[in-house]
């Protein structure tokens, strides 16, 4: 993965590649919020796990763009970081829209769990969409 990060650092698509020891700098990953390793920044987005040089050249993309919002936070609800999702909106109020966007994408709470519909989408329509009181 670091040749990858050094690869697009290369290519223009990084402004700055920063290595951090967390062995020898233990400080740095609390300070962060880091729980896992391999971890990555890349502008807004914090992707944790061993990603594809295509995968990261997508959110350097993103974030080159400004865009890839609505995209990060379904990346996170997929790997159940809902609590990332809403710690990124308390940060940055306006991606707010981002989330709707995704969630205006979803499959209506009617529709049967044999139609394919990701367990986190049926997990944030349970906890987050509720019915009219209107009969």
């Amino acid at each position: 993965m670091l040749d990858s990060l050094g690869r697009l650092l290369k290519e223009g698509k990084l402004g700055r590649l920063e290595v951090i020891n967390l062995g020898e700098h233990p400080e740095v990953a609390e300070e962060l919020g880091v729980r896992s390793v391999p971890w990555t920044r890349i502008g807004t987005f914090e992707i944790a796990g061993n990603h594809t040089y295509g995968e990261l050249k997508k959110w350097a993309d993103n974030a080159q763009s400004g865009e890839g919002t609505t995209a990060y936070y379904q990346h996170l609800l997929e790997n159940q970081q809902l609590e990332q999702v809403i710690a990124q909106i308390r940060e940055r109020p306006g991606t707010l829209v981002n989330l709707v966007v995704l969630l205006a994408s979803l499959a209506p709470p009617w529709q049967s769990a044999s139609e394919s519909v990701p367990c986190w989408r049926i997990l944030l329509v349970q906890n987050y969409w509720k019915p009219s009181s209107r009969n």
